[in-house]
């Protein structure tokens, strides 16, 4: 659903790429990643800072506009540790 829905609405990919570096990790061949970031279920979201701290983690599936609201939530953590 996020892959052929979400991901593919125009206002999700302007707000990713105006605010975020995305990243893709699959489950299969990169194991390593989801076991240091404790992800116990799939999709999950983590949207971390550049140091690598997580801000910000979003399981499941969403409508474009609840996801572009998660990744607000996300900013404003990263703007309140500032």
């Amino acid at each position: 659903m996020m892959e052929t829905g979400t991901f593919l609405n125009e206002k999700v990919q302007d707000y990713i790429k105006q605010h975020f570096i995305p990243l893709k990790y699959g489950s299969g061949s990169d194991a390593g990643q989801f076991l240091r970031l404790n992800v116990k279920a799939t999709p999950m979201y983590i949207i971390l800072d550049p140091g690598g701290n997580e801000l910000h983690r979003v399981p499941g599936f969403f409508r474009p506009d609840a996801f572009i609201a998660q990744l607000e939530t996300a900013r404003t953590a990263s703007a309140g540790d500032k």
